[in-house]
Parts: structure tokens; C-alpha cells; sequence
């Protein structure tokens, strides 16, 4: 019990590193340093294993948002792929359920089978779709590449890595790792992921940043481990504002998916990843 007591103490003195100390913790079991740097640079050489290792799949997908008007003009009606707007109306909903296709590297089929609320046809703010469907492996979270991933092989260059807090039992450590840009630039975010020892995959992953006209926040949350979808992300949360020449419009969106039949391509470095911090 004291024990417990003890290893929940140096996890919450973890949280207060001073910034401009060395970003270095002790492994709470071993008492060995672990360097957010080294657990970083580990996930780094699996990504691109990672990144590549689903070749198809096909899920179920189930999209629920919510959007809200706070500000709008006559030229909101004419932005390119916004939801069509009704006389009076602020608060809009949407709920849709599709059959997902994916084939490897980088074909999305979506078939829409049921939609339902206030929103005409299957649109939303614009240029949000795309953050449904972000492989974290990528050296870019976007497809069109505006967005340099913390995972990328020259992201050291681009972000800062801290250790939050690490978690779990001595054969199976998760860390939370926190990343930060060096500069200010549309093509960095800010957040966090956890990472697991096991086969240094990420458990789940948040990012904040700006993208064109929008300002974003997501959160994936991934399979299990050892699970088929382990590298695939299994829900989505993305709050998102969207504004343009006097139009303000914010939205909730939740995605979930249900893998129906998934293929892996195995690689060589996929079953290496035993090693522990």
C-alpha cells in the first residue's frame, strides 16, 4: 500500500517539471531516467512501419455533429462547401451512418446509408471532413500536407517533447507525451499523445492548432493493443471554429468506427518493438 502510495506521488510530481529543466524523469519502478527525447525518437522509427501497415479496410462509420451560428453575413451562403442555411436558424444538426472502404495508400469510399437532422445533404463546415481521416504515422496529419505531424522524421527540429506522466504496470508503461512548437506557425499544433512501451504505438493522440480558416482541436483515440486495430483510430472528437469576413461558426463532431474486416502488410521493424524504457 505504501508502495502505491509512494509511485502516485512521483507520477503527480512529474506534472511540474520547471519548463526549463531537463526533460528528464525516473521510471518509477526502476528508477532509471527516461528522457521524453529517447521515447520520441523510439516511436519515430516505428511510424513509418506503422504508417503503411493497414493495406484495406472496411468499417461502419458513424458521424453525429453539432454546429452553431454566431455570426453571419450574406456572403456565408456563398462559401464554397458549407451546410445550406435555413431563415432563421442557429443551431444545426447532423447525424450520418456510412460504409467506410479503405484501400491503401491513401483511397477513402464513403457510402452514406442513413443521415438524419436539421442539415440538407451531408456537409458540414468546410474542410473538416479531412480530420477524419488522419493516419497519426504520417509525417503529415493532413493529406495535402499543411499540417507537419510531431511524429515526422525532422519533427525534433520543429517541436519541443515533454514528459506529463507516465502510467501503468512495469511490464506495460504508458507516457503521456507533450508537444510543443518552437515557433509559431499554421503548420505546427500543440498537444499531446500517449505512448506505449509495449511496441511504442500511440495509444491516443490531441492536437490543437489553425488551419486556413479554421481553428481545431481533435483528439483519436486507437485501437488496443495487439488488437487488429491497434494502428487504427477507433473514435474521433473534433471541435472546430470557423471564421471568415464577419461569419463565426463553431461545431462538435463525434466519429466512431466499427472495423468489419481489416488487412495488415507486415513489415520488417512492426515486430521489433519489445524494447522497454
Amino acid at each position: 500500500m505504501k508502495y502505491k502510495i509512494l509511485i502516485g506521488c512521483m507520477l503527480c510530481l512529474f506534472s511540474f517539471i520547471p519548463k526549463g529543466a531537463a526533460n528528464l524523469v525516473l521510471n518509477p519502478y526502476t528508477s532509471q531516467e527516461i528522457s521524453a527525447d529517447s521515447i520520441i525518437e523510439r516511436v519515430m522509427t516505428f511510424a513509418p512501419s506503422y504508417e503503411s501497415i493497414v493495406s484495406d479496410y472496411r468499417a461502419n462509420l458513424y458521424i453525429k455533429g453539432k454546429m452553431n451560428i454566431q455570426k453571419k453575413n450574406f456572403i456565408l451562403r456563398y462559401v464554397p462547401s458549407m451546410f445550406r442555411l435555413q431563415k432563421g436558424v442557429r443551431e444545426y444538426l447532423l447525424e450520418t451512418y456510412s460504409d467506410l472502404h479503405y484501400t491503401a495508400p491513401n483511397i477513402y469510399d464513403q457510402k452514406v446509408k442513413a443521415s438524419q437532422g436539421t442539415v440538407r445533404g451531408n456537409r458540414g463546415l468546410p474542410g473538416l471532413l479531412e480530420y477524419f481521416s488522419v493516419n497519426i504515422y504520417s509525417s503529415s496529419l493532413l493529406n495535402d500536407e499543411r499540417l507537419l505531424s510531431p511524429l515526422a522524421k525532422n519533427g525534433q527540429k520543429y517541436y519541443k517533447y515533454r514528459i506529463d506522466s507516465v502510467m501503468g504496470d512495469p511490464n506495460n508503461l504508458d507516457y503521456r507525451i507533450r508537444f510543443i512548437p518552437r515557433t509559431k506557425s499554421d503548420q505546427l499544433v500543440g498537444g499531446y499523445m500517449i505512448v506505449s512501451s509495449n511496441v511504442w504505438s500511440v495509444r491516443e493522440i490531441r492536437f490543437s492548432g489553425r488551419s486556413e480558416l479554421i481553428t481545431f482541436t481533435c483528439w483519436i483515440k486507437m485501437g488496443e493493443v495487439g488488437k487488429k486495430d491497434e494502428f487504427l483510430p477507433v473514435r474521433y472528437d473534433v471541435e472546430a471554429l470557423f471564421k471568415f469576413l464577419g461569419n463565426k461558426v463553431d461545431g462538435n463532431y463525434t466519429a466512431s468506427l466499427d472495423y468489419k474486416s481489416i488487412e495488415l502488410e507486415r513489415k520488417k521493424g512492426s515486430e521489433e518493438g519489445e524494447e522497454k524504457v
